[in-house]
This record gives C-alpha cells, structure tokens and sequence, in this order.
C-alpha cells in the first residue's frame, strides 16, 4: 500500500505521531509486524531471489557453449555422431559444474549477507530494541547516535547536537545540524532541518525520531525513481537522434565544398540552446504555478514535454528551410512519430505506477501541446534568424 505524500517538516512532532497512529515512546511488536504486512519491507527494491533454474541455464549462455553447441549441431549434420557426443558431453558436465559452483556461491553469500545485516535501534514496547533496517516501519520511533545511519525519512522528535551528512542526498559537504522545530511546508530540501533522510548518517550528537516514509517512499527511493525516469527519456531521445546518419542533406548544403566553421557552430548552440531552455523554464512554471501539478503528474507532463518536444525539435534543425518543405530520410520519419506514440501512451500503461508516472487531466495534456506547438514555432523563427545573420 503507497504511502500519503507528506509534508511532516511542516508540522509538529505531536501531529505527526498522531498522523502516523503510534506514540513517542514507539510501536508495539505486534502493530509493527501489521505495520510490515501491510507497507513491505523498507528496501527500495524488493530482495533479490535465486532463482535455480536461471543459475541452470547461466552458463549455457556463454560464447564458447554456444559454439560448441553449434558444433554438435554441425557434426550431426555431417553424420558423425561420436564426435556430437562427445562434444554434448562436455557441454553438459561443463554446465552442470558451473551450476554447482553458481549454486554453492550463491548460498554462501546470502549466508554472508544474513549475518552482517545492518540494523538500528528503535522503541517497540517502550523499550530499546535493535532491528534489521528492513524491519522498520512508518511509526517506529529510532535510537541515533554517531555512526549510526538514518534507516528511513523521520522527523526530529527530541535532539542533542545532532550534526547529520547528506552529501549523498543533497550534495552537502559539512555536516548540518538538526533539531526540533516546525518549517515552511515549501522549504527546499536542503534547508528541512528538523528530518532526517534516508541513505544519510549521524556524524555526531544523538536523536529520537520518529519514522514517516519508508522504502521507494523515502527522498531516496524518489531519487531512484527519476534516475530511472531519466534514462528512459535519454532512450526514447535517442532513437529519432540515431536516424540523423541517414537522413538527407538538402542540396544548397552540398552545392559547393565547405569548411567546419567552429565559430558559426557554437553560435547554433548558443542560439538552440537558449531557445530550449526558455522553454525548460516555462514548463517548469506551468507545471508548478498555472496547474499546480502533484509530484507524479509534474513528473509525467515533464517526461512528455522533454521527449516529444526533442524529438521534434530534430525535424526543425536538420535544415535551414522550414521543416515541412524539407523532406527527411524514412528512418527519420519513422522514428519521430513512433516514439511521440509511445511517449504519449507510456503514463497509461501499467509501466507508469514502476516509473512513478500518473495520468494527466486532458487540460494537462492541451497546455503540454501547446508549449510544444510554441517552441517549434519559436525554434523555425530562431533558425530563420540565425542563418540570416551567420553565414554557414
């Protein structure tokens, strides 16, 4: 079950505890095994299992098996049997060794890993109690000291020259000192000083918190979720880019023979570049300040702005006449409207909930047209301009 979003920096401890139905001295055994049931384990991805049939076929995947598969194939072919065999044969114990051996290194490092467990101290029962980090649970109460790591978003509840890292969440290189207090709801994340984020530690001082978020809920697991929204806009992006190699040139291009000309090539970036960051800038506001997007649908107007309007964009700059009297090769043409389709029909597919997408409002969908419309128009002027003035 998801979690509620929640700004708990903004409010007071007392409401938090009661929010998240627990008490400052912790959760009880059994309401934290409920509590466990019903969130999951706090992982930002569930636990991988071994399974014994892909460590079977593991080492039939490699190069040489192959080829020597390949061979007995050959050699039945060509009606020499022994040889198949043979070679069969050593195949299948080769395998089936490597089997043994994947199979007894598995089971060892799942050993290994059982025992080194990294666990925190927390109040269940009133009492202090050390866990597995996986064990905790929104309404846990932690024990931190230095040293010691912060196993989920919690809220400051009572502190003692705490000094906290979070280089690796917010790029922080000092320690920042937290404590109790109430905050802004809007306040950036780096200046939230009464949380505490999982995937940091305690540098110094000591603290009780209690737990809000746990797991892909966490700052960190949304961290993750946008790595993975970002590489899957670097690959949709890239597929009309990869067509650009067998695109036409137009003739004036190729009429005589020129020089590179850097200058005149940086000029087109700096023009370009500025151009798409206006846009940048006026989706980012639209987003937040005309349509008062959630995180999930500022995420997805976002993803289809940047991978349709880039996949465009490529139709304008390939020439310097506009775009609809200059003919582009069919890979080009192709790819361009393939991956518009599957951009726009991304939020609407089971595949949105794993990438933290949602569906957008048709008036969502019209304003991210018309921004889109907009800066092919502003791009085709910009173009227009800048061969005008530079001389290419």
């Amino acid at each position: 079950m998801d979690h509620p979003p929640l700004a708990f920096w903004g409010i007071s401890a007392t409401e938090v505890l009661q929010q998240r139905h627990t008490a400052k001295d912790g959760l009880t055994a059994d309401d934290a095994k409920q509590r466990l049931a019903r969130y999951g384990s706090n992982l930002l991805k569930p636990p991988k299992r071994s399974d014994v049939w892909a460590l079977l076929f593991g080492p039939f995947k490699s190069p040489i098996i192959l080829m020597l598969l390949l061979a007995t194939g050959l050699s039945f072919v060509l009606r020499d049997p022994v040889d198949a065999f043979i070679i069969l044969a050593i195949v299948l114990v080769s395998g089936l060794l490597g089997f043994w051996q994947e199979r007894s290194a598995t089971d060892a490092v799942e050993k290994l890993l059982a025992i080194v467990q990294i666990k925190a101290a927390v109040l269940r029962d009133g009492s202090p109690t050390e866990i597995p980090v996986e064990g905790i649970v929104p309404g846990d109460v932690v024990i931190l000291n230095a040293g010691g790591i912060i196993p989920g978003d919690c809220l400051v509840q009572e502190s003692k020259d705490l000094f906290v890292d979070e280089a690796t969440l917010t790029g922080e290189t000092y320690p920042v000192e937290k404590s109790v207090g109430v905050l802004a709801a809007a306040i950036p994340l780096g200046q939230r000083t009464n949380a505490l984020w999982m995937g940091t530690h305690v540098v110094s001082g000591s603290a009780h918190a209690v737990v809000v978020q746990t797991g892909r809920h966490t700052e960190f697991g949304k961290v993750s979720e946008r790595l993975k929204q970002v590489l899957l806009t670097n690959l949709m992006t890239d597929f009309p880019e990869m067509t650009i190699a067998t695109d036409r040139v137009d003739a004036e291009m190729v009429a005589y023979p020129r020089r590179w000309d850097i200058k005149a090539i940086r000029k087109f970036m700096i023009t370009f570049g500025l151009v798409s960051s206006v846009f940048d800038y006026l989706t980012f506001g639209v987003l937040l300040f005309l349509l008062h997007a959630t995180p999930d649908q500022f995420r997805t107007g976002w993803f289809l702005e940047s991978v349709v309007s880039a996949s465009l964009i490529v139709l304008v700059i390939r020439s310097r006449q506009p775009f609809f009297k200059s003919r582009p090769s069919t890979s080009l043409s192709t790819a361009t409207p393939f991956v518009v389709v599957v951009t726009l029909t991304v939020p609407f597919t089971p595949l949105a909930r794993l990438l933290g997408f949602g569906q957008l409002p048709m008036s969502f969908l019209l304003i991210m047209g018309i921004i889109i419309a907009l800066y092919i128009v502003a791009a085709e002027i910009a173009k227009a301009v800048f061969y005008r003035k530079v001389k290419v």
